[in-house]
C-alpha cells in the first residue's frame, strides 16, 4: 500500500482510542502485551505500529532499558510522546512504514506486533524483523483471526473505522505459523482470547528456528545434570 493512501493516516486519535475501547480491544489487547511481556523480560523492546503508546504504560524500567515504538501515523505518535512525557517514561518514537523505517537501536529482544499483519505482507514483515532480533529474541504478533459471521471491522459510531474494512486480510494462526516457517521462525506458543462481538484475537510468539534449537539443546543438558 502506498503510505499516502494508508487509510490510517485518515482516522484520528479519538475515534481510534473510542472505537478500540468500544468493541473490547482495548482490554485485549493490554492484557496480551501484559502476558507476553512478562513472559520474556526484555531488556530491549521494540513495539511495530505503536498507535497512542498504550503498550509502553505496562513496561518496568527495572526490566527493560530501552523501548522503541514505530508507527505511520505522526499524531498517533504526538499523543504517545506526550503520555510518555507525564509519566516520566523515555521510548524512542519513530514515524514510518515498518516495512521501509531503519532502526539504528537494533537488536531486540521483545519486538510485539499487535493488529498489524493484516495491513502488510506477514513474510515482509518477518524478514525485516528478523534482522532486529537479538540472537535469541522474540517476536510477538496478536493476529484477528476471520470467524464466520463475524465482520473484520466492528460497528461502532466512529465512521473512519469502516475505510479499513476495504485494506484488511485476515488469516489464521496455522497460516501465520506457516508463513513465519518461510522465514526461517518458530512458532513457540499461541493465546487466544474472544472479544464480546465474537471476535478473536490470538497472540503468537516466534523465534528463529535456530534460537528454539539452542534452546532445546540446552534445556536436554540441564535435564541431564
Amino acid at each position: 500500500m502506498v503510505t499516502g493512501d494508508n487509510p490510517w493516516l485518515r482516522i484520528p486519535v479519538a475515534d481510534y482510542e473510542s472505537h478500540m475501547e468500544a468493541v473490547g480491544q482495548t482490554a485485549a489487547l493490554r492484557q496480551l502485551f501484559t502476558s507476553v511481556y512478562r513472559s520474556t523480560e526484555p531488556r530491549r523492546l521494540l513495539v511495530l505500529g505503536c498507535t497512542t503508546g498504550a503498550d509502553f504504560d505496562g513496561i518496568d524500567p527495572a526490566v527493560t532499558d530501552v523501548a522503541s515504538g514505530v508507527d505511520i501515523n505522526r499524531r498517533y505518535l504526538e499523543v504517545a510522546e506526550a503520555r510518555l512525557t507525564a509519566i516520566g517514561r523515555q521510548v524512542h518514537l519513530v514515524c514510518g512504514d515498518v516495512l521501509e523505517v531503519e532502526l539504528p537501536d537494533a537488536p531486540f529482544d521483545l519486538i510485539h506486533a499487535a493488529l498489524l499483519l493484516e495491513y502488510v505482507d506477514p513474510v515482509a514483515l518477518f524478514r525485516r524483523v528478523r534482522g532486529w532480533l537479538a540472537p535469541s529474541g522474540r517476536i510477538s504478533v496478536v493476529i484477528q483471526e476471520p470467524v464466520a459471521g463475524t465482520p473484520a471491522v466492528s460497528t461502532t459510531r466512529y465512521e473512519s473505522l469502516r475505510t479499513l474494512s476495504g485494506t484488511m486480510e485476515l488469516r489464521s494462526a496455522p497460516e501465520v505459523a506457516s508463513l513465519g516457517s518461510r522465514e526461517g521462525f518458530v512458532c513457540e506458543s499461541r493465546l487466544a482470547l474472544e472479544l464480546p462481538g465474537g471476535k478473536v484475537l490470538t497472540l503468537m510468539l516466534f523465534r528463529t528456528a535456530s534460537a528454539a534449537r539452542s534452546a532445546a539443546a540446552a534445556g536436554e543438558r540441564a535435564s541431564g545434570n
